[in-house]
């Protein structure tokens, strides 16, 4: 083979590598897009508690914990927010400057949605909204197993009707939702359906929003909170995502029945909708 052709040949192989490696550069950005899209969050680090069990960071967490807790609970099986599994769980309470000084969210699972997001659907659709109340619940439980779970609630009560009110409960540092009650105030037949409907719908942001979906779901709640009364037992699933999930339910000293929305991976709604 003289020299030219060998030159030739050369040139051409360094051409077919390089468009490889330009496909193959280009197919490992898409990868990694598509995976940094379709990846579980990681929490750690972002959130209080959610530290690798043994580790610096965990232990003086812990330690600032007692240190700041205006009560110690050890968990014994009577309290009936909690299961025969948490028992020997102890539960510390923080004040509302304990949690700011420590400066990161509740690791309880919670929606990336805003009170404000809420409100804004609301208003959207006719209700008006008048702040009532607000409170605060700051919750560190230390399980059996030494997992850590931190609630921070801002529980925030409006009025958004007659004989209606919608309660979001957030994360004070975050801002985020941890869950949504629509409850009667008065009356058990003040229709909180419509409401619930609305933001479920509106909350999930996978479903049908159109005005007969919205009828639709109302129509089924209604019939599930008829089901709720008439039967023995203290909830009653109507809907679930895998964003959201919808619950009929005793709430607090409310009277009749309320509509709970709460993330799907949530179990506990006794817990989460306080």
């Amino acid at each position: 083979m003289n020299e030219k052709k060998r030159r030739r040949r050369n040139k051409k192989y360094k051409r077919i590598a390089v468009f490889l490696l330009m496909v193959l550069f280009a197919c490992g950005i898409s990868a990694g897009i598509l995976y940094e899209r379709s990846r579980p969050v990681d929490r750690s680090g972002d959130y209080a508690g959610s530290y690798a069990r043994g580790s610096a960071r965990y232990k003086e967490y812990l330690e600032f914990v007692k240190k700041n807790a205006l009560s110690r609970e050890v968990v014994d099986g009577k309290d009936t927010s909690y299961t025969k599994n948490d028992d020997g769980m102890v539960v510390y309470t923080l004040d509302n400057t304990a949690v700011k000084e420590w400066g990161e969210a509740g690791n309880i699972v919670h929606f990336q949605y805003t009170e404000e997001l809420v409100l804004d659907c609301l208003k959207e659709n006719g209700y008006t909204v008048t702040l009532q109340a607000e409170e605060n619940k700051n919750q560190v439980q230390v399980q059996n197993c030494g997992v850590i779970k931190t609630s921070f609630f801002h529980r925030k009560i409006y009025d958004v009707g007659e004989d209606i009110q919608v309660v979001v409960a957030i994360d004070q540092i975050s801002g985020e939702v941890y869950s949504v009650v629509v409850a009667h105030t008065e009356k058990e037949d003040s229709h909180t359906e419509q409401a619930a409907a609305l933001l479920y719908i509106h909350m999930s942001e996978v479903l049908d929003s159109s005005a007969d979906a919205v009828q639709e779901i109302a129509q089924e709640i209604h019939e599930n909170e008829q089901i709720a009364r008439s039967g023995d037992t203290d909830k009653v699933a109507t809907y679930y995502n895998r964003i959201a999930q919808l619950s009929c339910l005793k709430y607090r000293d409310y009277p009749g029945w309320a509509q709970v929305i709460a993330p799907s991976q949530f179990v506990n709604n006794k817990e989460i909708c306080w």
